[in-house]
């Protein structure tokens, strides 16, 4: 269950959907804030002698972990799956590419409440 925080700036408004679950929504937050323990972050704030990905692929980035590492393939085509799903059934004439906004911001890219909450939800359980 994805819980509703607004925040007000003063600009503009801004709505966020966490997670109830305190450690996911932890989670969540920093991989949008790039502070996680993934390699380039940790290599980043010297806790990690190479950003290097443990597959020896390519730096391991929050991008690279969630669209591209080949550890987490089986886990990447489930969650497409779920995607186009989402997308299939919404009333959209077009699908949408699987992306970092796509999983982390997807109200920012013209996904509604209910995609949002159906995405984040195949994404962290």
């Amino acid at each position: 269950m994805w819980v509703l925080y607004q925040t007000v700036n003063s600009r503009s408004q801004n709505k966020s959907l966490l997670p109830e679950n305190r450690d996911i929504g932890i989670s969540y937050c920093r991989l949008l804030l790039n502070d996680t323990m993934l390699h380039d972050d940790s290599h980043r704030t010297g806790t990690a002698d190479s950003p290097v990905c443990e597959c020896g692929s390519e730096r391991e980035s929050a991008e690279y972990f969630l669209l591209r590492c080949i550890r987490f393939q089986d886990a990447r085509n489930k969650l497409k799956h779920t995607v186009n799903e989402i997308f299939d059934l919404s009333t959209r004439k077009r699908r949408l590419q699987l992306s970092e906004n796509l999983l982390l911001a997807p109200m920012s890219i013209g996904v509604t409440r209910n995609e949002d909450n159906d995405i984040k939800a195949e994404l962290y359980f």
